[in-house]
């Protein structure tokens, strides 16, 4: 059975999160002051797990992922304007 679930985001450059097998991520969005993901998945507690991996960056950083390598999950703005964070899944990194 198909579930959404979500996992909050450190505010870092890169980070792996565990996931069920097959996750497709949704969307990104600020809740309670903090960076959250949100993705759909198969609900199995048997279901394998795999690692992925996201990166984060602001309006303006260097050294965004590139189309090759990425895929852009959304932008999220974050409480009083101050931050906007750009959030994308780094691809073909594990086996």
């Amino acid at each position: 059975m198909l579930t959404i679930w979500k996992t909050v985001l450190e505010i870092k450059d890169e980070q792996e999160i565990e996931v069920p097998k097959y996750t497709d991520f949704l969307f990104v969005l600020e809740q309670y002051g903090k960076l959250c993901i949100w993705y759909r998945c198969n609900s199995n507690p048997n279901m394998s797990k795999e690692k992925r991996t996201i990166a984060i960056r602001g309006t303006g950083h260097p050294d965004v992922p590139s189309l090759a390598t990425s895929h852009y999950i959304g932008s999220c703005i974050m409480p009083n304007g101050h931050f906007v964070w750009h959030v994308f899944e780094i691809l073909n990194r594990n086996p």
